[in-house]
């Protein structure tokens, strides 16, 4: 039988995630930014609540135009809508009618509701899955449902999170459930089934190998601090290794064309770089102050690296930090217990070791290849190594016992805000900070006179931080107007351009937003390389040239310069003189800058 307070919290949960649930679907509600692209074709739309984020542009300008296309092909796999006729059984998890679909439960609403809906959909059950998902997972480490459930919405609102989420959140959602799946085969062997459907949803979600890479590290560190050793038979192993080899197998034959498209491309396939970045220092100090390098508009305040938001912020709340700051004067020197918790902690340790030293180390590509680091931007492995940090900071917090006054709440609040303006020397940038420091302070505080646990007061305060800092960085956005046809200037302009010619250039709309329209645009974003198609277009080019420029993922953007450039890994400039006597027509005399 269950506890009494389990049942309130069990249903205190339930009706709140319901309830959520409800008024998100039935307002068909997104976190997506695509009012910016309505607002390129002439459509006065905003999101109902938040800011449209400029930098989420492989979302609004990829993600959900080639979803719109997907559903103006009636779901099927080759987007017949396109001028290049592309596959979209790529990377980007869509909703395509094929096998494929048994796997992305997510996406099963596009089946029987509306595509506004079944958007809206998509994106809340993804929230679900990552919310019970991590409640499950640090409910293993010792943290009683609560204050799990808590933590969760903490990492959900944690800065990398948000600004990643809209076309990673069936990576960061998914894991969860392919942890506990594997920890579950011990208790009974028909787990294996769960781990190898997780696992290849986990990848179905969305194919980017960096990331889960980064997570599964992490990983390893759960796996080894709620296992016990004596729950490794071989009958458990074995069900674990058929189960990952058969989900590996799924996931090649699925993308096998994607693959075989892909692997020898300029970018990302052929991409192989060393550890080490300008913006390590600064992530692994955010680690402390989650909010240190940005704005309240989050605009980041450093320049070295060439930061954005998305690439700056961390999978990371302000556990660190507390435990640092109210566990010190407990600290003690104790040889024999550091020696004994190391040894207690040799896994957690190595990965800790292996992870810092890629992100933090100048370590040659080559070097990294042995452990497929050399596929792995060390900002990207951060995502799991700020995973890392909360795991074993929630294994200390489970195992400490804090003495929290109000003083020591505010001293920690001063200390913090002081740092801030150190950093930012400016009390209008610390507008954000000012702020969430005085509700966390102020809950922190209620939850103390409501004589909470040590645990809940601190994890509260981690749940109020995120939510006061990166709640309002991804919209809501009605999806409606995002399938809806709309009749604008530019849209009768391209209606009429398609009737003369057959396909339109594009010029002035970014990304795949034409296509997701219904145009078949010349701009477009060739996820996979179309060579035969470009080879028509510049027979003169030489081979190795040829393949230099067009054998990558691209925006392909056309421009007034007679010249070929590409001026980042996935972008391609054309001569926009080069269609204008159509398609078929060779483009000759044409340079290449870099």
């Amino acid at each position: 039988m269950f506890a009494k307070s389990s049942v309130k919290v069990n249903a205190a949960i339930f009706t709140l995630m319901i309830s959520c649930a409800f008024v998100y679907i039935l307002n068909a509600w997104s976190p997506s930014s695509y009012s910016l692209a309505l607002n390129a074709i002439g459509v006065g739309s905003t999101p109902d609540f938040g800011h449209a984020r400029q930098i989420r542009t492989d979302e609004y300008w990829v993600q959900t135009p080639l979803t719109q296309a997907l559903v103006n092909n009636h779901f099927q796999r080759i987007n017949t809508t396109s001028l290049y006729q592309e596959d979209l059984r790529i990377n980007y998890g869509l909703p395509i009618f094929d096998w494929g679909m048994i796997f992305k439960p997510t996406q099963w609403g596009y089946t029987f509701l509306s595509a506004p809906y079944a958007f809206s959909l998509y994106y809340f059950s993804l929230f679900a899955l990552f919310v019970i998902g991590y409640q499950l997972f640090l409910e293993k480490l010792g943290l009683e449902r609560k204050s799990a459930f808590i933590f969760s919405i903490a990492l959900y609102f944690s800065g990398a999170i948000q600004a990643w989420w809209t076309v990673n959140a069936s990576t960061f959602a998914f894991f969860p459930w392919v942890m506990l799946s594997l920890l579950a085969i011990r208790s009974s062997l028909l787990y294996g089934i769960a781990l190898f459907y997780s696992l290849v949803a986990w990848q179905f979600g969305n194919l980017y190998p960096p990331f889960s890479y980064a997570l599964g590290l992490a990983g390893l560190a759960w796996l080894w601090k709620v296992a016990e050793r004596k729950d490794l038979r071989l009958n458990v192993l074995v069900v674990a290794t058929l189960a990952g080899i058969l989900a590996i197998l799924t996931v090649w034959f699925y993308f096998s064309d994607y693959i075989h498209m892909m692997k020898d491309t300029v970018y990302p396939g052929m991409r192989s770089v060393g550890g080490g970045s300008a913006l390590s220092v600064p992530m692994l100090f955010s680690l402390l102050v989650p909010s240190a390098w940005y704005d309240s508009n989050f605009e980041v305040l450093i320049t070295s690296g060439s930061p954005n938001i998305c690439v700056i912020s961390t999978f990371s709340t302000l556990l660190p930090s507390f435990l640092l700051f109210f566990t010190f004067s407990t600290w003690r020197f104790d040889p024999s217990l550091i020696a004994a918790s190391l040894k207690k902690n040799c896994v957690p340790l190595i990965v800790f070791l292996i992870m810092l030293s890629w992100i933090v180390m100048t370590i040659p590509a080559e070097a990294g290849k042995y452990l497929f680091l050399n596929k792995v931007v060390p900002n990207r492995l951060f995502l799991g190594f700020g995973l890392l940090i909360s795991i074993l900071c929630v294994s200390k917090l489970v195992k400490v016992s804090i003495n929290i006054s109000v003083r020591k709440v505010i001293l920690y609040w001063l200390i913090y805000l002081l740092v801030c303006l150190i950093i930012k020397q400016s009390l209008a940038a610390m507008k954000m900070d000012i702020i969430a420091a005085a509700v966390t302070a102020t809950t922190m505080i209620l939850l103390m006179k409501s004589r909470q646990s040590f645990s809940l007061i601190l994890i509260g305060g981690c749940c109020t931080f995120s939510l006061s800092t990166f709640a309002l960085f991804n919209p809501l956005q009605d999806a409606r107007p995002i399938f809806e046809k709309h009749d604008t200037e530019l849209t009768r302009q391209l209606t009429e351009e398609q009737k003369q010619h057959g396909f339109v250039l594009g010029s002035n709309l970014p990304g795949a937003i034409a296509n997701g329209i219904g145009f078949r645009s010349v701009a477009h974003v060739n996820t996979t390389p179309r060579l035969d198609f470009w080879k028509k277009k510049f027979a003169d080019l030489p081979a190795p040239l040829f393949n230099g420029i067009f054998n990558r993922y691209a925006h392909i953007q056309l421009h007034a310069e007679n010249y070929i450039s590409t001026p980042s890994i996935d972008v391609i400039r054309l001569p926009e003189r080069c269609f204008l006597n159509g398609l078929d027509s060779k483009c000759v005399n044409v340079d290449f800058k870099h």
